[in-house]
């Protein structure tokens, strides 16, 4: 995978929390915090990562699996920064 599939990722995570999953906790706790959906945002990463197999650091990390989680934060970050970081 490379950085525009990650780009893609990213937005796509970001309509998720934003579209689905801030409505459901804010029904849930009405007094939603923003380091809870930071928090939802980079599990969600995380497991998109995992899911399609994206590592950008395939070349810096040795086990696939930490290039792949750091790839996840980064994809849960969102778009701006995987912009600031590789753009």
């Amino acid at each position: 995978m490379d950085i525009t599939a990650a780009a893609f990722l990213s937005m796509l995570n970001n309509r998720l929390v934003e579209v689905i999953l801030k409505p459901l906790l804010s029904l849930a706790r009405p007094r939603l915090s923003k380091d809870l959906l930071l928090y939802m945002s980079i599990i969600t990463g995380i497991g998109m990562a995992f899911y399609s197999n994206t590592n950008l650091l395939e070349h810096y990390f040795h086990p696939p699996i930490v290039g792949i989680i750091v790839t996840g934060i980064i994809i849960g970050g969102g778009s701006n920064l995987i912009h600031d970081l590789f753009g």
